[in-house]
């Protein structure tokens, strides 16, 4: 009984299987950056909240916290977390539109000022 030896691997790396490997890299970086892109925005817009609690809750969902986390560690009910967080989106999103139209108008005005100039 003789060493018996394993037929050699012929060809390339299978197509499909590099293929595979390829795109699921790229659609969890492509998604990973979108993510990023998305905490980015909402960390920019932190200074824009007003109250102690729709900060910590904010911070706490950030950090991946749930709603029954969050309000278990603030001895509050999770009616009351959803309703800080409805604040927080609520602030966010009338704040940033109020500086973004309030910038666009200024800069509409001055350029007609110019314009009369």
């Amino acid at each position: 009984m003789g060493l018996r030896l394993l037929p050699k691997a012929s060809g390339w790396t299978s197509e499909p299987v590099f293929i595979e490997v390829q795109r699921s890299v790229y659609s969890s970086n492509k998604r990973i950056s979108e993510y990023e892109f998305k905490v980015e925005e909402v960390q920019q817009r932190i200074p824009l909240i007003l109250g102690e609690r729709e900060i910590e809750v904010l911070h706490r969902l950030i950090y991946g916290n749930s709603m029954r986390a969050i309000g278990k560690h603030m001895k509050l009910s999770s009616t009351m977390i959803f309703r800080a967080r409805k604040n927080v989106l609520n602030q966010m999103i009338k704040k940033w539109k109020a500086t973004f139209f309030s910038r666009d108008l200024i800069s509409s005005i001055t350029v007609q000022v110019i314009r009369k100039r």
